[in-house]
């Protein structure tokens, strides 16, 4: 579900790195002249960088500029990425120990969608321009050539996850004005909202027709209950510290364009009316009861119902999966909710595929590094997270602590 956009993320004149560059431009010699802040070219058809090995869609840092400093990587060819420094390094302050990739992998902004796929978080509903601005451009060249992705959907900059709706209990009174259940052992509930009773939910239904005196063939009224967790874009993300320096936090810069989830909220949807109508299709179900019929229901379209819900806007954690594996337990860059791994040094030593490229870049799925770019957190494929429907929220409920990595980076207070 799309909540809130800014035009600014697919504006096809906008970058990721303005405000590094901007941060920079001392030591890089490059101006930040015309150089605004968006999200443009953090899709997966992003510039790929030479002199090494890197995945379909790398982004390098400054791509399309020429800096001065040494050492040069070319005419327009920009630098491999975030570049660290190593006090006690071979480089000291003068030349970088290595670069930290600028990887979009999952975070990617041609990864939202819109269309009839449910479950999946990266699609946001049917509507294909869900937003009133942020328009498309046009492609000068080639008017009829079809864009990379849909630029209006990829400015979503705040959206909740796949929403899961289950039918609630009813008889349940929820006070969801302190998040607490009124009554002992029901449910947890939305904090800062109205508080209500549940009802319970049925209605009428006909097997052989439309209900007498009506047009359906089914009528009921559900009360349904979804938990929402939020899927927050940073853009326009401040430069607190610049260069990186071996063994510091992750600064929050190198996560600009990235996402993070909020924590969940419970929320409650009573009363919602649904009509529609019975096909008699007698089968075995899974759990093996007989099936008698199939029932198909929607809402009437020309008396929608609105309700109020609440979602959270504390950042909880990264979207991407973190580096915790128990197999990563010793490596440099394990991170979990409570460690995080730091800038690396230039004696670290990744393993094997985890190893520096030749042009001094880590992989974008290293072990030196707190997150691997490349999955999802909460994987829709995993099966741990069948019971959301093939999706998750943030597992934690609204101003849980976050994972160590947001809260030292700087994105929250």
């Amino acid at each position: 579900m799309p909540l809130l956009w800014n035009d600014d993320i697919a504006d096809p004149a906008k970058r990721n790195d303005a405000n590094f560059l901007k941060a920079t431009s001392f030591s890089t010699g490059l101006s930040e002249a015309g150089i605004e802040q968006g999200c443009s070219d953090f899709a997966s058809s992003s510039t790929t960088i030479t002199g090494g090995i890197v995945p379909a869609g790398y982004n390098s840092l400054f791509h399309g500029l020429t800096p001065t400093f040494t050492p040069s990587w070319g005419t327009g060819a920009g630098i491999p990425g975030f570049p660290y420094y190593d006090q006690a390094g071979p480089g000291g302050t003068t030349t970088p120990a290595g670069y930290v990739p600028v990887f979009p992998g999952v975070d990617a902004l041609d990864r939202i969608q819109t269309g009839g796929v449910i479950g999946d978080n990266d699609w946001i509903g049917l509507n294909p321009n869900p937003f009133p601005s942020g328009s498309a451009p046009v492609n000068s060249g080639n008017p009829s050539a079809p864009l990379p992705f849909n630029y209006n959907a990829a400015n979503t900059v705040l959206r909740t996850n796949a929403l899961h709706l289950a039918v609630a209990p009813g008889g349940i009174s929820v006070n969801m004005s302190t998040g607490t259940a009124a009554t002992a052992g029901a449910l947890p509930t939305a904090q800062a909202s109205q508080d209500i009773t549940l009802g319970y939910s049925g209605g009428q239904a006909n097997l052989f027709g439309n209900i007498p005196g009506k047009s359906v063939g089914i009528d009921v009224t559900v009360n349904l209950k979804t938990e929402i967790a939020g899927i927050a874009r940073i853009i326009d993300q401040d430069i607190f510290y610049a260069p990186l320096v071996s063994g510091n936090p992750w600064p929050a810069g190198v996560f600009n364009c990235h996402q993070v989830w909020t924590g969940s909220v419970q929320n409650y949807i009573p009363g919602v009316r649904l009509t529609g109508s019975l096909r008699i299709a007698p089968a075995i179900t899974k759990d093996g009861k007989v099936r008698i019929a199939k029932a198909t229901v929607q809402s009437d379209a020309n008396n929608p119902d609105r309700v109020a819900l609440t979602a959270c806007l504390t950042a909880e954690s990264a979207y991407v999966e973190y580096n915790d594996e128990p197999v990563n337990a010793t490596s440099f860059g394990f991170s979990d909710r409570t460690t995080v791994g730091v800038v690396p040094y230039a004696t670290t030593s990744g393993i094997g595929p985890n190893a520096q490229l030749g042009s001094g870049l880590w992989p974008v799925d290293s072990n030196v590094l707190p997150v691997f770019q490349n999955l999802e957190k909460f994987d829709p494929a995993a099966p741990e997270y069948k019971d959301f429907g093939g999706n998750a929220p943030s597992d934690q409920p609204c101003n849980t602590a976050p994972y160590a990595l947001v809260a030292k980076a700087g994105l929250t207070g």
